[in-house]
């Protein structure tokens, strides 16, 4: 109940989560290890989505390599969020804009092959991986000129 909203400090969830951790590790078989387990995922989803606004407001920013390391943090740090996907194209994002195309090639190739990924993500990042073919096949022509 004292878990603020994202984009403020998280210190009461993670006490929340820890509290409901112990619970669950003390007493496996009460009825409402699901509903603590449950209360759980919601937290945790929570801590996501605030990594996910911190990586916003960098790449908003133009902070391309912080921004990275947040969309990185979601990405192995809560692997079932519903932000993955999105950190994942946000990650592609910013290696597009530092110029990094192998790095962005690989993230947009690997969203647009998943099946879990969601199908606007998909196209985005489908589209996003035909810009950096089109400016790489441009750069190799001037290059032979």
């Amino acid at each position: 109940m004292e878990s603020p909203q994202a984009a403020l400090d998280q210190e009461n969830t993670r006490l929340a989560i820890d509290e409901f951790n112990r619970f669950v590790e003390n007493y496996p078989n009460h009825a409402l290890v699901a509903n603590a387990q449950s209360k759980i995922e919601e937290l945790r989803e929570k801590l996501a989505y605030k990594e996910y606004l911190a990586a916003q407001l960098y790449f908003k920013m133009k902070y391309w390599d912080a921004a990275i390391i947040y969309y990185q943090s979601i990405i192995n740090e809560y692997p079932r969020s519903v932000w993955v996907d999105d950190s994942q194209f946000g990650a592609g994002l910013a290696y597009k804009k530092k110029k990094e195309y192998s790095k962005a090639t690989e993230i947009f190739t690997k969203l647009v092959a998943e099946g879990k990924t969601d199908p606007g993500i998909k196209k985005k990042a489908a589209r996003e991986l035909s810009e950096i073919q089109k400016y790489e096949a441009k750069k190799r022509e001037k290059e032979k000129k």
